[in-house]
């Protein structure tokens, strides 16, 4: 199925390894706040990624905004950006977004698939378990499509967080 079918499309191995590494040392200055959903016990960390940064400048990249631009057809758009740091047992529970038209996600790390962590997208109310490595990429309509995502457990003993940098486009036609 295709973008235009299903409402979302994985790029395996977007990133490469050295842009995953020069991308998390740039998160490390970020000073993270804690986020809480509508239940209070569903909380992970987020970090800005500010207009200008590195990450910021790839999202805004012609060849990133032209790979969108192929699959979800936009003029001008407006974007807000972030990162999501998951540590263990934590997760999103099951929403569409309130805003926003179409969201890039790259993970930029990620324990093995038993571990859990998964996306889980439900376009059309048919479910897709995505599992991504870091480096991989998911573009998808999050107003539009339930999704969340799977709880973080890696074995006792191994400290594993699954880090996404998120992008969130706004298009203005």
């Amino acid at each position: 199925m295709s973008y235009a079918e299903n409402g979302f499309e994985v790029a395996p191995g977007f990133l490469t390894p050295q842009q995953i590494s020069v991308f998390l040392a740039s998160l490390e200055e970020v000073e993270a706040r804690r986020v809480k959903c509508h239940d209070e016990s569903i909380t992970w960390d987020e970090k800005n990624i500010a207009k200008g940064s590195i990450i910021w400048e790839f999202f805004m990249s012609q060849a990133t905004i032209r790979w969108i631009s192929n699959l979800h057809p936009m003029k001008t758009f407006g974007i807000s950006s972030w990162a999501c740091i998951y540590s263990r047992g934590e997760h999103i529970d099951a929403h569409k977004d309130g805003a926003g038209d179409t969201q890039f996600l790259i993970c930029l790390a990620n324990g093995q698939p038993d571990w859990g962590g998964q996306l889980i997208l439900r376009p059309n109310g048919v479910e897709h378990e995505v599992f991504l490595h870091p480096g991989d990429a998911v573009l998808f309509k999050a107003s539009q499509i339930e999704h969340e995502t799977m709880p973080c457990c890696p074995p006792p003993g191994i400290i594993a967080p699954r880090i996404t940098a998120v992008a969130r486009f706004f298009v203005q036609n």
